[in-house]
């Protein structure tokens, strides 16, 4: 008889995909803008737990199913009677004992079967888990930010002008701040000087440049804090004009950062697809080895009670092996 060959799943890649999903579901859903998404990563979340547990579960109630000592006892106690003297007492005991290995080999399959029935609806509960694919959404606000981008790119040009104006008044305001009061008054002195020359000092040239002195003195200074004010409230209307232009260049920057924000998002959430596929994929393979075991039991209906009961502890053993090693890390990790 040839003792079949079980492909165990790659815990592995059902480790990292639980990792992924989880991390997904509880991290990264956190900041999701679209609830109806969050729901969905939480309830794959919660599918991918409730199958392990059921895993775990199927393991270990097909590793008990599997004990065979009562049915080889039985199967025994059959080889021995049919081996003796035949009469009525030998038939009824033969037909008892039969009678109790069916028994004992139908309470192995029946619940091998239903551990893999009830695993194979948890792993399909995973697999079709359901995910919206966010292409069209993505693809909206793609569109979107390249509109925002545009108009980012067009408030530039006019807040980098503004931004070079307020410069140069702060400059200009800067200059006459430095200025003292004889930096001011020496022009006037200069000019009074050429008007009146250099000839020496008359009483009338006298009062004259006195008199020319205070009034250049009075008309420069107050022409000149005439332009340090108008500088003072072109650089306070230019701020003004200023700030609004560059609430609207934030205000973009804004927009653009939350559209790339909700594309990340929206991407994030498509990356549970493949782990969710992985750990369904190979979680199916527990569900693969059990229906091989039982086809090999059930391939010849009439094969007899005996030849199918000394069948089942023949394989019984290797993949009991299967399925103790498997439950040693199935909930590892």
């Amino acid at each position: 008889m040839t003792t079949l060959s079980y492909t165990a799943p790659n815990m592995s890649l059902i480790r990292d995909s639980r990792k992924t999903i989880r991390y997904q579901a509880i991290i990264g859903s956190a900041d999701l803008y679209i609830d109806a998404l969050r729901n969905e990563l939480i309830k794959l979340n919660a599918e991918i737990t409730a199958t392990d547990l059921i895993a775990s579960k199927t393991l270990t109630s097909a590793i008990i199913s599997l004990e065979t000592t009562a049915l080889n006892e039985t199967l025994e106690a059959l080889d021995i009677l049919s081996a003796g003297e035949m009469n009525l007492q030998t038939k009824n005991a033969i037909e008892s004992y039969t009678k109790i290995a069916s028994q004992l080999i139908s309470l192995c399959t029946v619940k091998l079967d239903e551990v893999q029935t009830e695993l194979s609806h948890a792993i399909y509960s995973v697999r079709y888990s359901h995910i919206s694919n966010n292409r069209f959404k993505i693809s909206e606000l793609t569109e979107a930010r390249k509109v925002l981008a545009a108009e980012l790119e067009k408030e530039k040009l006019p807040v980098n002008t503004l931004l070079e104006d307020e410069k140069v008044l702060n400059e200009a305001i800067n200059l006459f701040e430095k200025l003292t009061f004889i930096d001011r008054l020496k022009p006037l002195f200069e000019q009074l000087t050429g008007m009146i020359g250099t000839q020496p000092d008359t009483p009338q040239t006298a009062a004259l440049k006195a008199g020319l002195v205070v009034a250049n003195k009075f008309l420069d200074e107050a022409n000149e804090l005439i332009k340090y004010q108008d500088l003072i409230k072109a650089r306070t209307t230019l701020q003004a004009r200023l700030k609004d232009r560059q609430g609207r260049l934030n205000s973009l920057v804004t927009q653009i950062s939350d559209n790339d924000k909700k594309v990340k998002q929206l991407t994030d959430t498509e990356k549970v697809i493949e782990p969710r596929n992985t750990y369904a994929d190979e979680t199916s393979n527990i569900v693969k080895a059990l229906s091989l075991f039982l086809e090999a039991l059930t391939e010849d209906a009439r094969s007899d009670v005996v030849k199918k009961g000394r069948k089942l502890i023949a394989q019984a053993e290797p993949f009991k092996r299967y399925l103790e090693n498997l439950k040693g890390q199935w909930l590892r990790g």
